[in-house]
């Protein structure tokens, strides 16, 4: 029983971290960023729920996702790290994409 309410709860955890979903998906087509996008790196929902929050115009929305966010990118860890060296050859991981 357990096993089926997690499997519910994954796709909804998805669906409200929404800058994590972006940062991993984005392909610069039909959307206009408000903060420029973390191409690589570690947390890449949270740094770009935090370049939203910070930016001219401050949105609500960025603090609301930031910590759903962190839990996405806390499950993607691994990926994100092994992406990182692999596409940065050990880089800092701070890229974007504009």
């Amino acid at each position: 029983m357990k096993n089926k309410s997690l499997f519910g709860f994954i796709p909804l955890m998805f669906c409200l971290s929404c800058s994590t979903f972006v940062t991993h998906t984005y392909t610069g087509h039909n959307y206009d960023p408000p903060a420029p996008i973390p191409s690589y790196g570690v947390y890449r929902g949270v740094r770009f729920d935090a370049r939203c929050i910070s930016g001219v115009d401050a949105s609500v929305e960025g603090a609301v996702d930031m910590p759903f966010s962190a839990v996405g990118d806390t499950l993607l860890l691994p990926y994100d790290i092994v992406y990182s060296l692999v596409h940065t050859n050990g880089a800092t991981g701070m890229g974007t994409k504009h």
